[in-house]
């Protein structure tokens, strides 16, 4: 029991924790609460510290914190860490050892930069937008992370550097990784440059996600490899010029994938297949043009009898030559036994009213209850 002095009040310790737990995303509240009594404070700092999120601003009085006598327990706590250098990667050099001995996360998001003020230089073709990036000391300075934390399994990275060796380097050196998401792989290298086979990729890496910046050098990355790892999920931005490497990716992961999302603004070619998916069950295709075509070519060639959902983009449903033909060939393609354990068929439209076209469209899946719509906002319907 907790008792108030104030007023004598008691509160069993379950109920402390049921009202923290609701304050969890009041930082402010929060801080308030580990003020109360003593028995506030653990709840308390669990939802403040369990995710951390450290920039030029904040970076230095979190560090202060870490090195006070309370550091020990709160770095304890922080599970979730995000590290944002832009205009503070100077600062981030010197302080990750004290950090890493701080701190072990298992989730991680980094986004490595060198934005500088424009005032540091003299030629304002220099920098574009109010800010310069030095890339060339990213390219310098980008050993000092590797390996950080070695207690990581979930790494989002964000990059800027001269070559991907550097961004290779990075993501080799988290040996423990079970989920890895690309935000933005920048690089100088042209997308032939030659792929740094001597790096390998964690083995256990389950999830897998790639931008559609710098996913060339990535995949061919991965292809490069005698024993690739083989994620159970995988997300795919790419560029339709990249159609043959995707390919060549999606057949080499093959039976593993459970999960697929892809994304092209601008289509898909008929190098890009699932002929080699036959343990899929959930599928996102994300296009703004032909998606009930390339919907249709796609699952056709699927060997997989697992398949529970099916996710696409039709902001146009009925605006694209032969759509209606497309359309009547997906509603006959999803009616075929193959295609039995479909639960969910999520189409994104661009307004409501696109959801009754389409139910029309679609007038098998219609009745069989399985479709449901998600407009921009996200709202399903």
């Amino acid at each position: 029991m907790i008792m108030l002095a104030s007023n004598n009040v008691t509160i069993p310790p379950e109920n402390i924790d049921v009202i923290i737990d609701h304050l969890h995303a009041d930082p402010a509240t929060l801080r308030a609460c580990s003020l109360v009594s003593r028995g506030w404070v653990s709840s308390s700092r669990y939802h403040l510290f369990s995710s951390v999120t450290l920039d030029n601003w904040n970076g230095p009085s979190f560090l202060a914190l870490l090195q006070s006598p309370s550091g020990p327990d709160i770095g304890a706590l922080v599970q979730h860490l995000s590290l944002h250098t832009e205009k503070a990667l100077d600062w981030f050099i010197k302080s990750i050892p004290v950090l890493s001995s701080h701190l072990q996360p298992t989730a991680l998001t980094f986004d490595i930069s060198n934005y500088t003020d424009p005032d540091d230089f003299e030629d304002d073709d220099e920098y574009e937008y109010g800010y310069r990036e030095n890339r060339r000391r990213v390219r310098k300075d980008a050993s000092v992370f590797l390996n950080c934390f070695p207690t990581v399994t979930t790494l989002h990275l964000s990059i800027y550097c001269d070559t991907f060796l550097e961004a290779a380097e990075l993501i080799s050196s988290f040996r423990s990784l079970k989920k890895l998401s690309l935000g933005l792989l920048w690089t100088q290298e042209s997308d032939t440059a030659i792929s740094p086979r001597h790096l390998v990729l964690p083995g256990s890496i389950e999830a897998l996600s790639i931008p559609s910046d710098g996913e060339s050098h990535f995949i061919r990355w991965l292809l490069c490899h005698t024993n690739p790892p083989h994620p159970s999920k995988l997300t795919l931005d790419f560029h339709v010029a990249q159609a043959e490497p995707v390919a060549a990716c999606l057949r080499e992961l093959g039976g593993s994938l459970e999960t697929l999302s892809l994304k092209s603004s601008y289509g898909f070619t008929e190098h890009v297949t699932l002929v080699h998916q036959s343990n899929l069950r959930s599928l996102s295709i994300h296009v703004w043009k032909n998606a009930p075509h390339i919907v249709w070519r796609l699952l056709s060639q699927l060997s997989s009898v697992s398949l529970e959902e099916v996710d696409f983009w039709a902001w146009y449903p009925t605006e694209e030559p032969d759509a209606r033909d497309s359309w009547s060939k997906l509603d006959a393609l999803l009616s075929d036994p193959q295609f039995a354990g479909l639960r969910r068929i999520i189409i994104h439209v661009n307004a409501e009213h696109r959801a009754t076209i389409e139910a029309e469209l679609l007038p098998q899946a219609h009745t069989r209850n399985v479709l449901c719509f998600k407009n921009q906002h996200g709202s399903i319907y």
